[in-house]
């Protein structure tokens, strides 16, 4: 690359390489979360189970177990192929559920096999190209420019897990449920055209005394127990945030809301994601990274307790609200504390329990939550889940996320004091 002054956030996004990345996974994070978001009301509709949406959540988020091996692939310098094949299965994923809403949307099984069918694929799919997506940021902005390039690079994710549940809820219950399959369709294969389009530089090729094994990353991470509290908040996040999808139809239905009270649920988590996104720098500039983290998983307590005690409409919106401010506080930080700590040649395999710890804790949640919602009522569902990020708030206390002093080869937090 040419030498020069680092580049403006501007112009990094209209860069032909990390400028396309960045919207290509933006409209494709879309299309998860709309793909998501439909396919737990189709399932609903069809079966009137929480835990068949429970079931389809598993069938999307469970591959993410196979990450930590895409990763290593993606440190030997598969990245390109992974993406590409990642999205095309992404593609057929969410095609295929389109289809089984147009031809066998008449309710029951009939409808929701080929729905978890389609949503697995679309879970391989992100298995196989997410860490890929991480570990070749990198190689596309100059080395001034990477402090820069990571902390834009959680954006596309946060910015779709704001307006994605939201717009699949909406285009659901105005246009139906294959006309949003369909727009998640077209928002895989636009980041599948955009890949292939794209020049991605090669990493370097690994040595014959490189270790890209699973095992010495997890090495690196046992002896760095803040990058393994900050991957703890990730989790958590994750976790606080599932009530929001599982549950939402049930409890919808519960406060006779409908379809619209899903979609108003979606876009009211969307504007505390904005708002908490908003907040987000004055909390660092004024404390740090590591209690912006803490900070918002608190702030997720508060409104998963909320909308699990009080059977309102009003109180799950509310509550909603405050459980999308703090996820995208938490999840933000401690990214970028993450990001900021690894060293390149393990971004891969490391980004990949990254992603193992956002979405790979959905589906044992989503599989508790749901039976324990028809059990009982989606507001003790979702109160389970306010005391399960509570002692997760307590684990990650903000001193548990600050590298030891002699450890200078984790870095320090940029935002820390």
């Amino acid at each position: 690359m040419d030498d020069g002054p680092p580049r403006r956030r501007r112009e990094l996004l209209l860069d032909r390489g990390f400028g396309s990345i960045f919207w290509g996974k933006f409209i494709s994070s879309n299309g998860i979360w709309i793909h998501g978001v439909t396919a737990a009301i189709a399932i609903f509709a069809a079966t009137g189970s929480t835990s068949a949406v429970a079931l389809v959540a598993t069938a999307q988020f469970a591959p993410q177990l196979l990450t930590p091996w895409s990763g290593s692939w993606s440190d030997r310098g598969w990245e390109r192929f992974q993406l590409i094949s990642g999205r095309a299965l992404c593609t057929l994923g969410s095609a295929i559920c389109a289809m089984a809403m147009i031809f066998w949307g008449d309710g029951g099984w009939g409808t929701a096999t080929p729905i978890v069918i389609g949503t697995a694929a679309v879970g391989i799919g992100f298995a196989v190209g997410g860490p890929s997506q991480q570990a070749v940021i990198p190689r596309l902005v100059r080395p001034c420019e990477l402090p820069t390039a990571i902390a834009m690079n959680t954006a596309p994710l946060t910015m779709a897990r704001i307006m994605g549940p939201g717009a699949g809820a909406l285009l659901a219950a105005q246009w139906g449920a294959a006309a949003a399959f369909l727009v998640a369709t077209v928002c895989h294969a636009v980041f599948t055209a955009i890949l292939v389009l794209v020049r991605i530089p090669r990493g370097a090729a690994a040595g014959k005394d490189d270790d890209s094994s699973i095992r010495h990353a997890l090495s690196y991470l046992r002896h760095r127990p803040p990058l393994v509290f900050a991957l703890l908040a990730v989790m958590a996040s994750g976790i606080g945030a599932e009530p929001t999808l599982t549950t939402a139809p049930a409890l919808a239905d519960e406060l006779h809301g409908g379809t619209y009270l899903v979609s108003a649920l979606s876009i009211a988590f969307g504007v505390g994601s904005a708002i908490g996104l908003m907040i987000l720098g004055v909390v660092v500039r004024r404390t740090s990274q590591e209690s912006a983290t803490t900070t918002g998983l608190i702030v997720m307590v508060v409104g998963l307790g909320i909308t699990g005690a009080l059977p309102t409409v009003v109180a799950a919106l509310g509550g909603f609200t405050l459980v999308g401010a703090g996820f995208v506080m938490t999840l933000t930080a401690a990214t970028s504390l993450i990001q900021e700590r690894i060293p390149d040649q393990l971004r891969g395999r490391i980004m990949a329990f990254w992603l193992l710890s956002f979405v790979g804790a959905r589906p044992v949640t989503a599989l508790c939550i749901g039976p324990l919602a028809d059990a009982t009522s989606p507001g003790v569902a979702v109160g389970a889940v306010a005391g399960m990020l509570a002692v997760a708030a307590v684990a990650c206390q903000p001193r548990r996320l600050r590298p030891a002093a002699s450890s200078s080869d984790l870095g320090t937090s940029s935002g820390s004091r």
